[in-house]
């Protein structure tokens, strides 16, 4: 069970809102470069998100990762900074760009220059079950059906994951972006590739190849949507850590301690529809070892990951495969 009212730290100094002429808080970050190549399927800032009082005595430092809930999270601060949902179109930025949307103030450097005060920042971040985590990026992201999977997106993160395990002394063919729709098949991962479709993998190529990269050491080099999260959420990781049903308990308290606007609401978003993949015990095995880490950090944080997520693969699922986690 999470603990957060000591976590807070009230003042008697509002703090400002955007939109206001004297606003002086800030967020800021140094963001990758979106639209091409790699990036383009990592188009996110990647310092915190970081709240500043007036007066400089609090702050609130929020990290989040790519498929943890970023996506609810970063709506909710959107709105409950500006009191309106996110709109591009409004904001001209990628809501996941956070930097190019939070007030800015010149003299304020990024997160990891800034000068926080010691007894008056809370750090604070998202996490999410490993095991539901990957199955949601591959769904969402590698997937060789058409419903729920990010097409744009798709080849560089694939491409990048086979480069890694190539490296890591698997060498893997991807598969065709025709494949059957919400099934998996019984073809190898050396699947022959189709090089006028999109490429893609199957669940058994996307567990092998992500095992390889890990067993081999690069889990670093992945791509955030595949970063473990000891790593992704580093900035925040001896803070607070909550799962996305924490976090709604949460955004009234951050709303009453940051002065936020009452009307932000927090929602659960799902992307990579409905369809999945075959969650047979050698795959799901890759990915508990993969996730093993992961799970030793969230357990020593003290972190209970929920036994009734409604996920459909968790960390629970390790111990029906017998492998303690």
């Amino acid at each position: 069970m999470l603990t957060v009212a000591a976590g807070f730290v009230c003042s008697a100094q509002r703090p400002l809102q955007p939109g206001r002429a004297d606003t002086l808080e800030v967020s800021t970050a140094r963001a990758e470069k979106c639209g091409s190549g790699w990036g383009r399927a990592s188009c996110r800032s990647e310092e915190p998100l970081t709240i500043l009082a007036s007066n400089g005595s609090r702050a609130l430092v929020f990290c989040t990762c790519a498929k943890c809930g970023s996506t609810s999270a970063y709506k909710w601060f959107f709105s409950a900074l500006y009191g309106r949902p996110f709109s591009r179109d409004d904001s001209g930025s990628f809501l996941q760009d956070h930097d190019k949307w939070t007030p800015h103030l010149p003299r304020l450097p990024v997160y990891s220059k800034a000068e926080l005060p010691k007894e008056g920042t809370t750090y604070l971040a998202l996490v999410r079950d490993p095991l539901a985590r990957y199955l949601s990026a591959y769904k969402s992201k590698l997937a060789c059906w058409d419903a729920g999977v990010n097409k744009r997106d798709r080849p560089f993160l694939v491409n990048a994951l086979l480069r890694l395990a190539r490296e890591s002394g698997l060498n893997m063919t991807a598969s065709r972006s025709d494949a059957t729709a919400g099934s998996e098949t019984s073809s190898s991962h050396l699947a022959k590739a189709d090089s006028t479709d999109d490429s893609c993998l199957s669940f058994e190529q996307f567990t092998t190849a992500l095992a390889a990269v890990h067993e081999a050491g690069k889990a670093e080099d992945l791509n955030d949507h595949l970063l473990p999260q000891d790593l992704a959420l580093a900035p925040c990781a001896h803070g607070l850590l909550a799962v996305a049903s924490e976090m709604e308990q949460l955004a009234p308290m951050l709303q009453r301690s940051y002065e936020l606007y009452p009307n932000a609401t927090w929602q659960k978003l799902n992307s990579g529809g409905d369809a999945l993949p075959e969650l047979d015990v050698p795959n799901v095995r890759r990915l508990c070892e993969v996730a093993r880490r992961e799970l030793l950090w969230l357990g020593k944080a003290g972190v209970a990951l929920p036994e009734a997520s409604g996920e459909p693969l968790t960390a629970a699922n390790c111990s029906e495969v017998k492998l303690g986690v």
